[in-house]
C-alpha cells in the first residue's frame, strides 16, 4: 500500500499505511508516527515562547493529528506540495516536498544578514518501504541533505551581505525527515551508491531543481546570479542614459525599452549560460578554488585576471556587436563615479556588458541606426 494524501484547511496530511519509525531534523528528531503534516504559516511567522517543539505539537493537535511529524512552511502546502514515487531497494520510496527559496543560507555567513528572519522553507520527507537500521536512517538523511544542497546550488540561490559570493546549501528554515516501517533485516547503509539512497537522492535532486526553476523562471535565475532584477538593471540603464540623453526622449521610455530588451535576452540560453558562468566563477573565486589565485587575491579584484573582461566582451559582442563592447567600457568608467554599483569580479563585467549592450541598442534606435523596433 502507498501513503494517502489528504488536503486540509491550510495543511496537507500524508497518512501512512503503517506506523513508521522516523529520524528528522525538526523536533522531536526521532520517534514513530502514522501521519506527516505540512502546515502553512505566515511569512512573518516567529516561533512562540513555548519553543519550536511546542509549536509543532500544537499544529498537530489543531489539525486533528496528535503525534504527527509536522513541517511548517510559508508556501501554501495545499497548492505547492510536490511528490515523487520511485523504486528504492527492495520496495518503493515516496518523496514529499514543499519548496520555498528564501531566505537562502550559505556556509561562511555569520547569520547576521538573516534578520528579520522570513520563513519560506525547503521541507523534504522521504518514506521508504525497506526497513532501516539507525545507521541506515542517518545515512539516508545525509543523502537527502546533500541532494537538497546540490539542488540549491543549481538554482543559484544568493545569500545576503558578506556571504553573497558563497555557494548556497538551502534556506534558513529547512527541515528533512526519513521514515520507514519497523522490522528486522534493516538496511545498514543507504548512501548515494546504494539501491536505496541512489534513487532517493536523485529523486530529491530532480524534484527540487525542476520545481525551483519553475518558480524562478529565467528572470529569477538571472536575478539570483547577478543580485539584480530586470527592474534594477533597467533603472541602471536609465542612469547611464541620463549621462547622454537624447533631446525629447523621456527617461521612462528608455526604462520600458530596456526592460523589453533584457527580458528578451534572458530568454536566450546563450545569455543565460554566460550569466551562470559568471556566478559559478565568482563562487569558485571567493572560496579560493580558482587554481593559481587565492581567495584574498580574488576578492581584491586581481589585475592578473583578464578572463572576467573576456567573458563580458563575449556577451557584449553577442548582444550588440562592437558598439556593445565600447559601451561596456563606458559603463566600466561610470562605476568609478558611483553611477553603477560594484559587484564580484565576473558578475561585475557581465552586468557591464548587459547595461552597455542595452544602452547601445537603445541609442542606436533613437538615433535611427537600429532597424529593430524596440522603443
Amino acid at each position: 500500500m502507498k501513503p494517502r494524501l489528504e488536503r486540509l484547511e491550510g495543511a496537507v496530511a500524508i497518512r501512512l499505511p503503517w506506523r513508521a519509525e522516523f529520524r528528522a531534523t525538526n523536533p522531536p528528531g526521532r520517534g514513530s508516527t502514522d501521519t506527516i503534516l505540512f502546515v502553512g504559516v505566515p511569512r512573518d511567522y516567529t516561533v512562540p515562547p513555548t519553543g519550536l517543539r511546542g509549536a509543532l505539537e500544537e499544529a498537530a493537535h489543531s489539525h486533528g493529528a496528535p503525534g504527527a511529524l509536522v513541517f511548517l512552511t510559508a508556501v501554501d502546502p495545499v497548492e505547492r506540495l510536490r511528490t515523487l514515487e520511485t523504486r528504492a531497494g527492495r520496495g518503493r520510496a515516496w518523496v514529499y516536498a514543499t519548496i520555498g527559496l528564501e531566505p537562502p543560507v550559505c556556509p561562511g555567513g555569520s547569520g547576521a544578514g538573516y534578520e528579520p528572519l522570513r520563513a519560506s522553507t525547503i521541507n523534504v520527507a522521504v518514506i521508504v518501504e525497506e526497513s532501516l537500521s539507525e545507521a541506515g536512517a542517518l545515512d539516508l538523511l545525509r543523502v537527502v541533505a546533500e541532494a537538497k544542497a546540490a539542488a540549491s546550488s543549481e538554482l543559484l540561490l544568493r545569500c545576503p551581505r558578506e556571504a553573497r559570493s558563497w555557494r548556497p546549501a538551502g534556506t534558513v528554515t529547512d527541515a528533512i525527515a526519513v521514515l520507514w516501517p519497523p522490522g528486522r533485516g534493516s538496511a545498514e547503509t543507504s548512501g548515494h551508491a546504494t539501491s536505496i539512497g541512489g534513487p532517493v537522492g536523485g529523486g530529491v535532486y530532480r524534484l527540487l531543481v525542476e520545481e525551483g526553476l519553475h518558480l524562478l523562471g529565467a528572470r529569477g535565475l538571472a536575478a539570483n546570479a547577478l543580485g539584480l532584477s530586470v527592474d534594477d538593471l533597467a533603472g541602471l540603464v536609465a542612469a547611464i542614459y541620463d549621462r547622454a540623453p537624447v533631446p525629447g526622449v523621456p527617461r521612462s521610455r528608455v526604462i520600458s525599452a530596456a526592460k523589453r530588451l533584457l527580458e528578451a535576452w534572458l530568454g536566450d540560453p546563450n545569455v543565460q549560460s554566460l550569466i551562470i558562468a559568471s556566478r559559478e566563477l565568482d563562487i569558485h573565486g571567493a572560496a579560493g578554488a580558482l587554481p593559481g589565485l587565492g581567495g584574498e587575491e580574488f576578492r581584491s579584484d586581481s589585475k592578473r585576471v583578464v578572463s572576467d573582461e573576456l567573458l563580458g566582451m563575449a556577451l557584449a559582442s553577442y548582444l550588440a556587436g562592437a558598439r556593445g563592447i565600447l559601451a561596456m567600457y563606458w559603463v566600466e568608467r561610470l562605476k568609478e563615479e558611483g553611477v553603477i554599483p560594484e559587484a564580484p569580479m565576473f558578475e561585475d563585467d557581465i552586468v557591464s556588458a548587459l547595461l552597455g549592450s542595452a544602452i547601445a541598442r537603445i541609442l542606436d534606435r533613437l538615433l535611427g541606426t537600429e532597424p529593430e523596433v524596440i522603443i
